[in-house]
């Protein structure tokens, strides 16, 4: 409703002239998400024979968003019993409390790869099969896969959404990206047993069974002030259609950092009330590696958070293409879960230097084939792909802010930790 109305100045009364406009019946509604399960392989209960060195489909799935918002897509395994085996002569030797060995060698891959391809030439989740089977563990099939796709230009490395074991994946939920209204995921599951090791042959895990539920989940986004909800940080505004040219930050990065790749300081920042300071020292890792830089290099830069949902568009707009749309969340957990020269349990690192957490960044971010990354950092890899992918940090842990070249864009893009 708009209306004018009288006006007191100067001591004396002014009329004006009014009307009134009315909008009735107005409504506010919430709009809805609902995940929709068009296509199945198979009927419950689905029974798969895993075989050393064999990786075989376990399921295929295909979910449509049916709703009018969009949603965060994740997947959930709650293993529910894991069965001995059927105690044939060596298993019963090597086994016998039947401990269920099982659970520490069956492997799984999930992937938005489906189980035939949309379109000629387009990846699927059988072509994935011929060109991991034979791998004895998930290492070495990324290591297949990208060298797959160095040599025929496709994409398979960016569909492995998650690989590890599969007692990892229990009682989680994992996130697999967003959905968008109509949008339809295609969700492939491959799963099969890890090599004991070099001259262990027996079946011990003969007969062993792992029973499980699996549910798929789509989440609204949430607000920013609710734990998980994309909090980000208070920066200078980046440049946007409406404002090409909003102040800039400048920035000093020097080689190395005290534990990082480089070490960033803010020389200047326009006036505001931000979240990053000037004259206090970041630690800094590189994003791209299309660009160099020297030990000692001063630059004008925009910042935008990687917790911020438009970083994926802005970052290719910007001539970067980051592999998946939430890969940010990985990298952040990468960085708030490892320090570098520190420990790191569980995943039997004793401890990792600046060049295999850079290494390990870039496989995220920038490309680098697991192939050629450190051993080390291979094991961060894929403990990160089994937890990272619904990582938001909290207050006192640190996400990146990302700094792009605000001149000639030749500068390389960096990524500052700082306190969301």
């Amino acid at each position: 409703m708009v209306a004018l109305i009288s006006l007191l100045a100067g001591g004396g009364l002014f009329a004006y002239f009014s009307d009134t406009v009315t909008s009735e019946n107005n409504t506010f509604q919430a709009g809805t998400i609902r995940l929709g399960v068009i296509w199945n392989q198979g009927e419950y209960p689905v029974y798969v024979d895993a075989k050393p060195c064999i990786w075989t489909t376990l399921e295929a799935d295909e979910l449509e968003n049916e709703g009018d918002n969009a949603g965060r897509i994740s997947m959930h395994i709650d293993v529910t019993d894991w069965l001995g085996g059927l105690f044939p002569d060596a298993e019963q030797a090597l086994d016998p409390d039947n401990s269920c060995d099982i659970q520490d060698y069956l492997e799984i891959i999930i992937t938005d790869l489906p189980q035939s391809p949309p379109g000629p030439g387009e990846p699927s989740l059988d072509g994935l099969l011929s060109i991991i089977q034979g791998a004895p563990d998930v290492y070495t099939a990324i290591s297949l896969v990208e060298a797959y796709d160095l040599a025929n230009g496709t994409t398979y490395a960016a569909h492995l959404l998650y690989m590890g074991l599969f007692d990892d994946f229990d009682c989680e939920w994992k996130a697999l990206g967003t959905l968008n209204p109509g949008d339809i995921v295609h969700i492939g599951i491959v799963v099969h047993l890890r090599s004991r090791g070099a001259g262990l042959i027996d079946n011990i895990m003969q007969g062993d069974q792992a029973v499980f539920d699996k549910q798929y989940r789509l989440t609204q986004f949430l607000c920013d002030d609710e734990p998980g909800g994309g909090k980000t940080q208070s920066l200078p505004p980046f440049p946007t259609p409406a404002d090409p040219n909003p102040p800039t930050s400048r920035i000093r990065v020097t080689y190395p950092g005290p534990a990082s790749y480089w070490n960033a300081r803010f020389l200047s920042l326009p006036p505001g009330d931000w979240d990053v300071e000037t004259g206090t020292d970041y630690l800094c890792w590189c994003i791209d590696q299309k660009h160099a830089l020297s030990t000692i290099t001063e630059r004008d830069v925009y910042l935008m958070s990687s917790l911020n949902p438009q970083i994926y568009s802005y970052s290719i707009n910007w001539g970067y293409n980051p592999p998946v749309e939430h890969v940010f969340n990985f990298v952040n957990y990468l960085i708030n879960t490892y320090d570098v020269g520190g420990s790191y349990p569980g995943i039997g690192v004793a401890t990792l230097s600046m060049n295999e957490m850079q290494n390990a960044i870039w496989w995220f971010i920038d490309g680098v084939t697991f192939a050629t990354i450190p051993a080390d950092s291979k094991k961060v890899v894929v403990e990160v792909l089994l937890n990272g992918g619904t990582f938001q940090p909290e207050t006192g842990q640190v996400a990146l802010v990302v700094a792009f070249d605000a001149t000639t864009n030749t500068f390389q893009i960096l990524g500052i930790e700082v306190d969301p």
